[in-house]
């Protein structure tokens, strides 16, 4: 009833404006009938005319919109699918056709069911039910097998199409990241649980390595024949102080300690101090290189740091070549000018390359080499800490590092930190 009540007015308003028009196009003096009859023509084609080019009008708005509406389903960032009944694909978005890796003129028709990990199957039959029989979204998460044999976790935030009563739409939430997120963290909270335990161990063990330690000492000493006891009190001792070593690692892996302890070393002379240990510990059938070219820098890094990761970096290379080889240590700076600063200058570094020539890693062990508490070594013989010690002090000093290495071509870490740029007093200097 408004409609018709409006409609009066709309045309005496069009017939106003009609009038108007031809009163200003023609004055036509309204006298005899065939004047009126042809003014009234005219004012009929004024109204016409008028009504024509508002509804093109109309019709330009709407296709407006309607470009406007499908620029913005195309172009979201969420994938986006309108389905029907039967889990066939009616319309998908650029972001629903990367997800599933498939062209999108190729994804009318394709049943999104069919990307579903067959466990997944029924639950998604129950969301397709509940959506096309309730009007308020609803929401589920499922795993789908892509294109590309990849999975993902994918949430699905859906509802009916009011229009019409046998389509759904949904929007596609990949959820992958996230969940990968979420295992790291309780996984990190995980290995935090387990560096408390391991420390506390660690002081007890250390304890127990002091009475050892006294406990050799004293037989020295005491024993009746030293001579003959001495080799096997010899290889207690080593044993003591391989243990204090991995005890140390426990301790500094588990602590939460900020820099304070960080000191200011000289690389080079750090490494010619450790030479000669270096060399009692790679035998006779490991040739140690080592070649410094860095006399002048220096790093800041953890009280200990320089023997802790030199002396983890030989170790796994010595157990890496059980029939020798050569283990290479080498020292250079470099600059790096992608991060100039204001003044144009590029801040300097020092790379550390420890390499060998032995059995070389596969592509998961090489992804996994950084974890804590993983090795490569049969039984009990490595703590896996070893990797995971360098990584952690590299990383606190403001530095990185990686890892290359084939199956039967050996391997490198590649370390490269910081060049201390500030005065250094000498006892801080190895």
């Amino acid at each position: 009833m408004k409609e018709e009540g409006r409609q009066p007015d709309a045309l005496r308003l069009l017939r106003a404006h009609a009038e108007q028009t031809l009163q200003n196009a023609s004055p036509v003096q309204v006298g005899d009938q065939g004047n009126r009859m042809l003014r009234e023509l005219r004012l009929h084609e004024l109204e016409l005319r008028m009504q024509n080019d508002e509804l093109q009008q109309l019709c330009e708005q709407v296709h407006t919109l309607n470009e406007r509406y499908v620029d913005l389903f195309m172009s979201a960032p969420v994938a986006y699918l309108v389905l029907d009944a039967q889990s066939s694909i009616v319309s998908a978005n650029l972001a629903a056709a990367h997800l599933f890796g498939i062209d999108i003129g190729r994804m009318h028709g394709i049943k999104l069911s069919s990307f579903l990990e067959a466990e997944h199957t029924e639950s998604f039959v129950r969301h397709m039910r509940a959506v096309l029989q309730v009007d308020s979204a609803q929401k589920a998460e499922f795993q789908l097998r892509l294109s590309n044999g990849a999975g993902r976790d994918v949430r699905f935030e859906s509802s009916r199409d009011p229009r019409r009563p046998n389509e759904w739409r949904t929007a596609l939430i990949d959820l992958t990241d996230v969940r990968r997120l979420e295992r790291e963290l309780e996984r990190s909270r995980s290995l935090e649980a387990i560096g408390t335990f391991a420390a506390g161990v660690a002081h007890d063990f250390s304890n127990l390595l002091g009475l050892i330690s006294t406990g050799v000492d004293l037989a020295v000493e005491v024993v009746a024949e030293p001579e003959a006891a001495k080799p096997p009190l010899l290889r207690i001792q080593r044993a003591v102080r391989e243990g204090r070593r991995m005890v140390r690692q426990l301790l500094r892996f588990s602590s939460d300690q900020e820099r304070a302890d960080a000191q200011v070393f000289a690389l080079d002379a750090a490494i010619a101090t450790m030479e000669p240990e270096l060399r009692r510990l790679s035998g006779k059938t490991v040739e140690l290189r080592v070649e410094l070219g860095a006399p002048a820098a220096t790093v800041q890094l953890d009280w200990g740091a320089p023997e802790e990761v030199l002396l983890n970096l030989t170790t796994n290379a010595i157990h890496a070549m059980p029939h020798g080889g050569v283990l290479s240590i080498e020292t250079s700076t470099f600059a790096e000018p992608e991060s100039e600063d204001s003044a144009g200058t590029a801040p300097r570094w020092v790379r550390l390359c420890v390499t060998d020539t032995g059995r070389g890693m596969d592509a998961e062990t090489l992804r996994r080499a950084f974890e804590p508490f993983f090795t490569t070594r049969p039984g009990s013989s490595g703590t896996g800490l070893g990797l995971a010690m360098v990584h952690r002090i590299v990383t606190r000093a403001g530095g990185r590092v990686r890892l290359e290495s084939e199956p039967g071509k050996g391997s490198a870490v590649i370390i490269e930190v910081p060049m201390f740029e500030g005065p250094v007093a000498p006892k801080h200097v190895m």
